[in-house]
């Protein structure tokens, strides 16, 4: 499972891990499997039909494919309401960058110091500057100075994805 791959990604060839490539294709494999069943018969309860289209009677005489497409007609509630379903659909392209934005930060990471480490940890557990500078033995400014030289830094760091997440 980790064989690398590649993906375009805001026009942009990117290397991608195995799972990424297939969240990132599954959709479009789905939809490949739609039109591949749909070019097979179906019998009453759904089941598709596994006999060879070449030799079926039906097809033969000219009838077509039998029940090849699936309705959503039969989804309906006890009132006889069709029944709603939610749309779960995600934007795969942005989270695949934001994706390969949280390894590039564990990356990025292991370039800090330990106590720039240490200021993005409380960070991170949302202490105040008041409270990373007593953490630390430092005047708040002097923790809010450490925190603004740490995200230059890590801005650095990270500078090849500036454009992924502006709109």
């Amino acid at each position: 499972m980790n064989k690398k791959r590649q993906l375009y990604v805001n026009g942009k060839l990117i290397d991608v891990s195995e799972e990424v490539y297939r969240a990132y294709k599954r959709e479009e494999w789905r939809e490949n499997q739609r039109d591949y069943r749909a070019k097979k018969c179906r019998n009453a309860d759904g089941t598709v039909c596994r006999k060879d289209c070449k030799t079926c009677p039906l097809y033969l005489a000219g009838e077509g494919l039998t029940g090849a497409t699936l309705s959503l007609d039969a989804f309906v509630t006890e009132d006889g309401s069709p029944v709603e379903f939610a749309d779960k659909r995600v934007d795969v392209e942005l989270e695949i960058a934001r994706n390969i934005l949280k390894e590039e930060l564990e990356k990025a990471k292991l370039q800090l110091t330990d106590r720039e480490r240490l200021i993005l940890e409380y960070f991170m557990d949302e202490r105040s500057d008041a409270e990373i500078g007593e953490a630390l033995h430092i005047t708040k400014s002097g923790a809010r100075e450490a925190r603004y030289k740490l995200f230059a830094k890590l801005k650095a760091l990270l500078s090849d994805f500036a454009d992924y997440f502006k709109k």
